[in-house]
């Protein structure tokens, strides 16, 4: 967003967009909690949406309504869960480790181009306790993740992917 200001007298309030990197987290914070959680949240972007919508796949109760997301309810019961992330890397990476303690079969739905960026991390963590399936047509993809429990314990590397010219690549 690009504005310009002239001289002269303003007045008003001003509501820069969140980081996407604190919602995410706010987000998961709320979904993980049992508590009713309320987040001031402006100009979304669609990561922070797809996000919102698994939050309601997880059970939960959304309502957000003038900047003002309530959170509320428990996950619900159940043995699997299926939702889609369409291009959101940062959603995926966060919501796969959570999505496998709560449930035994995870389906997401996702497009081509994100599962082309891989999901190596977690192929490598769950080896030995999950079956990761990949399968990408046209545009559309869909990673299937089963498993006889649900885990309660891993260690990922934290080490930050970067792109060919050094770059943060999120």
């Amino acid at each position: 967003m690009n504005i310009k200001f002239y001289p002269s007298h303003l007045y008003g309030d001003i509501y820069p967009p969140i980081s996407k990197s604190y919602a995410h987290r706010y987000l998961l914070s709320a979904l993980l909690s049992e508590e009713k959680t309320q987040l001031v949240l402006n100009n979304l972007c669609n990561d922070v949406k797809e996000t919102i919508e698994i939050i309601k796949a997880f059970g939960k109760k959304v309502n957000y309504h003038n900047f003002l997301l309530e959170i509320e309810g428990k996950i619900k019961q159940s043995d699997q869960i299926e939702f889609n992330v369409l291009e959101s890397g940062s959603t995926l990476r966060f919501i796969i480790p959570i999505a496998m303690c709560f449930f035994n079969k995870t389906i997401i739905h996702c497009s081509k181009r994100l599962i082309q960026r891989g999901i190596s991390i977690y192929i490598d963590l769950f080896k030995d306790k999950a079956t990761i399936k990949e399968r990408a047509e046209l545009t559309k993809a869909l990673i299937t993740l089963t498993y006889e429990n649900s885990i309660d314990k891993y260690l990922i590397d934290n080490r930050m992917t970067l792109n060919n010219d050094g770059s943060n690549f999120l």
